[in-house]
């Protein structure tokens, strides 16, 4: 009896190592989780493909390999309304879209689309790191298929054009200005006596040439890729419009993770936004020289000379602002209180 006993003790304890090694075993032999990133990136040097890259390398070294992210960039996946859906369904994972774009789905985002919301990258990134920026993220996962996780860019729309110097409000008179198809920025350069032309991109290029359109907003970085110092002579760093972009996970595969992978997606995503806006920063420094020994003629205009210019656009704001909830009235002009202390 006394052997029996021994013996059954004996085959459970076997059954027990044997189990706890197949556990162990399994655990070793667990697939890595595969992750799907995409962005409309132009490639090296472009802010966002090198946010998406050094966010993906970030997931995948702080995971120590439990997460890989294949990354697809030059927009392979489609336009940015294409990809967006894309997270919805389900099929992309990790997206970092333009607020522009995706104020569609959640409109409490086109409050960055006020005229002279901030005026320079300090004021930009205490919103992005703090309160504000993490209540405003928080609209998206309203957004069925959406989850946004932080708010990146310190990149401007500025006005450059082929007729004069921009240095005054009284420069911009009856300018035919190219601007993106925003209500609020057609608005705004109609306020500052501009003629704003609504077009799309892939025809500012010939339209400069032809004389079409006199003037054109992008950043310096990407008037300069967009080789636009070949058909305009003036360029001013007037920071009328910001170039912000919203980073976002499909909800369901962000509750599918368990909480310490969250934690690594979430952690990471701060470094994808420090390198968006540091490359947005040194990227537009390089284009303003690059413009400027081409030839362009560029106005850095000091915070000082920009109050006439904030003072014709103040109507925007008086009619745009109404339109929003409440809350985003009062941050909006949270936001803008915060600018004070950065003139």
């Amino acid at each position: 009896m006394k052997l029996n006993s021994i013996k059954i003790v004996s085959i459970l304890t076997f059954i027990l190592i044997l189990s706890m090694l197949i556990s162990i075993c399994s655990f070793a032999a667990a697939e890595p989780i595969k992750l799907v990133m995409a962005s409309s990136g132009r490639g090296p040097g472009d802010p966002i493909t090198d946010s998406g890259q050094a966010w993906k390398e970030a997931i995948e070294e702080q995971s120590n390999g439990e997460i890989i992210v294949e990354y697809f960039g030059r927009s392979e996946l489609g336009g940015e309304r294409d990809m967006l859906e894309g997270v919805q369904l389900g099929t992309i994972d990790l997206f970092q879209i333009s607020t522009g774009v995706a104020s569609n789905l959640a409109p409490e985002l086109d409050l960055f689309s006020l005229p002279f919301l901030f005026l320079n990258r300090e004021q930009c990134e205490e919103v992005e790191f703090g309160p504000i920026g993490k209540e405003i993220v928080a609209y998206v996962d309203k957004v069925e298929g959406l989850k946004g996780l932080m708010i990146g860019g310190a990149g401007w729309r500025m006005p450059m054009n082929r007729v004069r110097p921009i240095e005054s409000l009284e420069d911009f008179k009856d300018l035919k200005m190219r601007v993106m198809e925003v209500p609020m920025m057609v608005d705004a350069y109609k306020a500052l006596d501009a003629r704003p032309v609504p077009m799309a991109f892939p025809e500012l290029y010939l339209a400069l040439k032809l004389g079409t359109v006199d003037g054109q907003e992008n950043s310096p970085a990407i008037s300069y890729a967009g080789s636009m110092h070949e058909v305009a002579n003036y360029y001013t760093t007037l920071p009328i419009f910001v170039d912000l972009s919203i980073f976002l996970v499909n909800d369901k595969l962000w509750e599918s993770l368990s909480p310490e992978h969250q934690k690594i997606i979430s952690d990471t995503v701060i470094i994808g936004v420090e390198t968006m806006n540091q490359v947005f920063e040194d990227e537009d420094k390089k284009a303003l020289v690059a413009m400027e020994e081409a030839g362009v003629e560029v106005y850095r205009m000091p915070i000082s000379e920009m109050a006439p210019f904030v003072e014709a656009t103040n109507v925007i704001w008086e009619e745009a602002l109404p339109k929003f909830p409440k809350r985003i009235q009062e941050l909006a002009l949270e936001i803008k209180d915060i600018g004070e202390k950065y003139k």
